[in-house]
C-alpha cells in the first residue's frame, strides 16, 4: 500500500474485521518481500462496473485494483 494509503474491503457478511495489527503485519512482510501480493488488474473508479463484470467471469488471477482519486497512479 502506498504511503497514506488506505485500505478498504467490501465484504459481505460473515467475513472477520480486520485489525490494524494485522495490516501492519502484512505491510512488514510485503516490505520485506515475504509476502508478494498479485494484482490482476487495475481499474479507475468510474470503470468499477467493468471491474466487477471482469471479476464476474471468474478469469482473474489475483486482486482486482480500483484506484479512488486522481492524484496518484495505480
Amino acid at each position: 500500500m502506498a504511503p497514506n494509503g488506505q485500505y478498504i474491503s467490501v465484504a459481505g457478511q460473515g467475513v472477520a474485521k480486520v485489525r490494524t495489527e494485522e495490516i501492519l503485519l502484512l505491510k512488514e512482510l510485503m516490505e520485506k518481500g515475504v509476502l508478494k501480493p498479485v494484482i490482476d488488474r487495475r481499474y479507475s473508479f468510474e470503470q468499477i462496473a467493468d471491474a466487477h463484470r471482469y471479476v464476474e467471469t471468474g478469469h482473474k488471477k489475483g486482486r482486482v485494483a480500483i484506484k479512488v482519486g486522481q492524484d496518484r497512479e495505480l
